[in-house]
């Protein structure tokens, strides 16, 4: 028994470091509360939307506004009323609306751009910051 023991053990010390990452020494400038970065994106057409940003981290009270704003451009439909990819939109719209603190002009309404592949190449980046502040995943690397 003793063997099996040890083995269980090896085996919950393996589960444990991979669910929880193991600590980023390296400073990142994701790491704080807020976060300024430049945006730059070409889209199909070949127009580009370039600009610097700055993301801040939501408290859960912002959330609660993400959750309401999101349900109104929902038109009060259930989520699962709705295609999946409209559903994702309206969660990126929703996050950046309160989240980005700075932007250029262009991404000042989100829903009058006609391409979604930029709200959420946006999305993308805020995510990296989210992911990287509150350690989620083990890919730290990107800035």
């Amino acid at each position: 028994m003793t063997h099996l023991n040890a083995d269980i053990e090896e085996l919950k010390k393996s589960v444990e470091e991979t669910v929880r990452p193991p600590p980023v020494d390296e400073k990142d400038p994701r790491d704080e509360e807020t976060w300024t970065f430049a945006f730059d994106h070409t889209d199909k057409r070949g127009k580009r939307w370039a600009g610097e940003l700055t993301n801040a981290i939501l408290t859960l009270e912002e959330q609660g506004y993400v959750a309401v704003l999101r349900s109104r451009l929902q038109g009060g439909q259930p989520t699962e009323s709705l295609d999946s990819s409209v559903v994702e939109l309206n969660m990126a719209i929703s996050w950046l609306s309160y989240s980005l603190k700075k932007k250029p002009e262009w991404a000042k309404d989100l829903l009058s751009l006609r391409d979604p592949a930029i709200v959420f190449a946006l999305w993308e980046r805020v995510r990296s910051h989210e992911d990287r502040y509150f350690r989620r995943g083990t890919d730290t690397t990107e800035s």
